[in-house]
């Protein structure tokens, strides 16, 4: 009986660490030319203004692992979603309030730093709290 009720869900392809690690590697591969494009754009007396656009698609690129997980459907999945979305928040309003205390001329570089440092830890909040949501379904 137990069995018949664990078929019906998913095997949850990530483990936390998994997750973060290809987000991270993600973001990596979008940051790294993005990044050079900005050195470039700087180099050449253009504003750098354009960091954020590049970090926003960064943060997009990053979030496809977790939305292949998402899309599987597994138990607690809103739950986790809102874990990992709460972990991120918390990391970019910490980069922003330590950005104000430190350094209060610079403008987004702690948002933008808490964001990337958030969105792999977010993702591996999402994964445990699928893993655990499953384990509790499936005793």
């Amino acid at each position: 009986m137990a069995e018949e009720e664990s078929a019906g869900t998913p095997p949850v392809p990530y483990g936390a660490r998994d997750l973060a690690t290809a987000t991270a590697l993600h973001m990596l591969i979008l940051l790294v030319p993005l990044g050079l494009l900005e050195v470039i754009a700087w180099a050449l007396g253009l504003l750098p203004g354009a960091a954020l656009p590049s970090l926003a698609i960064c943060v997009l690129a990053g979030g496809v692992p977790v939305a292949e997980l998402y899309r599987t459907r597994p138990p607690g999945r809103r739950s986790a979603a809102a874990a990992g979305l709460a972990t991120l928040l918390a990391l970019v309003l910490l980069g922003d309030a330590t950005e104000a205390w430190i350094s209060p001329d610079t403008h987004d570089v702690g948002s933008a730093l808490g964001g990337i440092v958030g969105l792999p830890l977010g993702a591996a909040v999402f994964a445990w709290r699928i893993k655990r949501a499953g384990r509790s379904v499936g005793a």
